[in-house]
């Protein structure tokens, strides 16, 4: 019996419940923390819309606020689904921890734990990549006011967001904390985006394992079938195999399904959402 928890998806808890997502914790204090963060990615997305009312309206601004909106709009979204769905996650990692308590031989405990640590390795790399570009990105974003000290230019270099925001107040005074405000929002969408997609890998990888164990389990049936003379006493073993590995296939069919039947909406949404952000982007 192997804790999929403990063993595996111990990085993708410590992700999901910084952004309030974690299916197995929901207390007062993880709903609070949701609606912070829900709030900032709505607020983020205002600031840009409030744009076209107070700055002069051209196609090339246009094209730039929307789309930049529409990626929030994909962070955000994707936040919420995932949100929406808490309780269908929180089914199928108990569906998936009781398929995995049932494994009792040492070769379907390998094979399920190789996929495991595939899965994991891929999340640990992200979040490497994450913690490494996220601090520059951030270091650029305050370095950037500085630079009239190494490239002078006459008169002062005005603090500038990278995105166009309207916040209804001096940004030249507030520079930074509106700096904080926008990357916070940036940064929640973005970690959602990989403690959600890294989730939905764990969950594909310990299916794909399951379906290796059914196939193990089905060869390892012919195998003694053709080792041995067919008995009273063997046939009632290989069928108790094959029956076995049928219920470990079906139940990784059913915890694929959900999954997609769950979800394929939203991704299809995101998809759509992507492709008009990146044609917007290519146009400007």
């Amino acid at each position: 019996m192997i804790c999929l928890e403990a063993q595996y998806f111990n990085l993708n808890r410590i992700l999901l419940q910084s952004i309030a997502l974690w299916p197995l914790q929901q207390s007062k204090l993880v709903r609070l923390q949701f609606i912070i963060s829900w709030t900032i990615l709505v607020s983020a997305i205002m600031c840009q819309i409030t744009t076209f009312f107070t700055s002069q309206f051209t196609s090339k601004f246009a094209i730039k606020v929307i789309s930049c909106i529409l990626f929030l709009s994909f962070l955000t979204i994707h936040y919420m689904s995932f949100r929406f769905n808490i309780k269908t996650l929180k089914d199928l990692m108990e569906q998936l921890h009781y398929a995995c308590t049932k494994l009792r031989d040492k070769n379907e405990i390998a094979i399920i734990q190789e996929y495991g640590r595939t899965a994991n390795r891929v999340t640990a790399a992200c979040v490497v990549l994450l913690g490494i570009t996220q601090p520059v990105f951030w270091a650029i974003q305050i370095a950037i006011p500085y630079l009239d000290n190494v490239t002078p230019v006459n008169g002062c270099r005005p603090h500038r967001l990278y995105i166009a925001v309207e916040y209804f107040s001096d940004q030249q005074k507030y520079y930074y904390i509106l700096l904080i405000h926008m990357n916070a929002a940036l940064f929640i969408g973005i970690l959602t985006v990989l403690a959600t997609a890294t989730l939905m890998l764990m969950f594909f990888h310990h299916a794909c394992g399951m379906f290796k164990i059914a196939c193990y389990c089905i060869e390892h049936a012919i195998e003694i079938n053709a080792l041995k003379h067919i008995s009273f006493n063997s046939e009632p073993s290989i069928s108790k195999k094959i029956v076995y590995a049928v219920d470990i296939h079906r139940e990784a069919m059913q915890i694929t399904d959900h999954l997609m039947n769950r979800f394929d909406t939203m991704y299809f949404c995101l998809v759509v959402l992507s492709v008009i952000t990146l044609s917007l982007n290519l146009f400007q």
